[in-house]
């Protein structure tokens, strides 16, 4: 990071040879009316730290995003397998961007915009150049889908319906290239945990979620 940031969101990633793929949000100490303030500065920045522990980046790393689009409430960043990273950014909305083997955005500015959603719940590579990810979709409710490495939505434009509500979600890798998605459902009286498998073209069990347990007292 630059001499001086302070770190606020923050990701790290295997880039499965050694090494790993950094990002983070750094906060940035403004002058106001005498007194040093400490603000989110709405960046993403990414650096690759290869196995012999030097960087492929600048030291202060590559901006990948667009700070006008507001304070940064969510990152998460993947070796794509082709020598890029993928970046998902949540600033309200959620923007995917893409670097190519020479550091080279994809996408301009803030990168392209995947769903009007508050925050990033869970992500996780699909091992095959792109990520799942799960979402709060500010008109679907709690979503998960798959985005490939051209940044298209493998499981539609909505993706794959969890929960109307804001829930907690958890994204697991199966064996046959698919996901379980894990989240618990809450209402005044209890909690109950669920779990969804979808397979890697979006087909979910035909029986829907499986209810794993509940508790009275609270889960999370």
């Amino acid at each position: 990071t630059a001499k001086g940031d302070k770190l606020s969101d923050k990701t790290v990633a295997s880039d499965t040879k050694g090494g790993a793929v950094v990002a983070w949000n750094p906060k940035k100490y403004v002058k106001k009316d005498g007194t040093l303030n400490l603000i989110n500065s709405g960046e993403t920045r990414v650096q690759w730290v290869k196995a012999d522990k030097t960087l492929r980046y600048p030291t202060e790393g590559l901006l990948v995003n667009d700070p006008l689009h507001g304070d940064v409430n969510g990152i998460k960043a993947f070796e794509d397998g082709a020598g890029g990273i993928i970046i998902l950014t949540s600033q309200n909305r959620l923007y995917f961007q893409r670097l190519d083997a020479n550091g080279e955005k994809t996408y301009a500015g803030g990168g392209k915009l995947i769903a009007d959603a508050s925050g990033i719940l869970s992500a996780i590579s699909d091992n095959a150049g792109g990520v799942f990810v799960a979402y709060y979709h500010f008109s679907e409710g709690t979503v998960c889908n798959r985005i490939n490495r051209s940044g298209e939505k493998i499981w539609g434009e909505n993706g794959i319906f969890l929960s109307k509500e804001y829930v907690s979600a958890f994204l697991a890798r199966d064996e046959s290239g698919g996901i379980r998605a894990v989240y618990v459902q809450r209402d005044q009286f209890k909690s109950e945990v669920f779990c969804l498998r979808i397979d890697g073209q979006g087909k979910t069990w035909s029986f829907g979620a499986v209810s794993v347990c509940n508790d009275t007292r609270g889960l999370y």
